[in-house]
């Protein structure tokens, strides 16, 4: 599957009111500037990932269901990084669903949306409450963040 995302940085004061969010865990197997292999966590499921860059902002990704066993014994397995822990809160606004992650621990502090698209060209309606895109940042990549925390303005 083709996954084409933009990232931005929000505006809280601006941020609608927020339903019920997923709370997800997630670590890095494996991780270079074109590829990364994840292991997550969300609602009781492990969901192994891998994605791989097709250039400008798309990425082949490829998910997998797994045992909460296996989940298990590769959250316990080395891994690169840390693990990243934070909510997930969906939001429609125009013609799409935007994802809101609001990171918890040593993360706390950093909020990113991300909307997926079917075309690097589609136009979307932005909600008051996106403000700059960080999608060419590379610091501001999970498996970046895993790596060196968070990212410096």
């Amino acid at each position: 599957m083709l996954e084409i995302e933009r990232k931005f940085l929000i505006h809280l004061s601006k941020l609608p009111t927020l339903g019920r969010p997923q709370i997800i865990h997630q670590a890095y197997l494996m991780t270079d500037e074109a590829r990364s292999l994840r292991i997550r966590q969300k609602d009781g499921q492990y969901i192994l990932s891998i994605k791989i860059d097709a250039g400008g902002i798309t990425r082949h990704e490829h998910e997998i269901d797994i045992s909460p066993d296996m989940g298990a014994q590769l959250f316990a397995a080395p891994l690169i990084g840390a693990v990243i822990e934070k909510r997930r809160y969906q939001i429609g606004h125009g013609a799409h669903l935007w994802e809101l992650d609001i990171f918890e621990g040593g993360l706390k502090g950093l909020y990113i949306a991300e909307i997926e698209l079917g075309d690097e060209d589609e136009v979307f309606e932005r909600p008051e409450w996106i403000g700059e895109e960080i999608t060419h940042d590379k610091r501001y990549q999970n498996s970046m963040i895993a790596l060196h925390g968070k990212p410096e303005p």
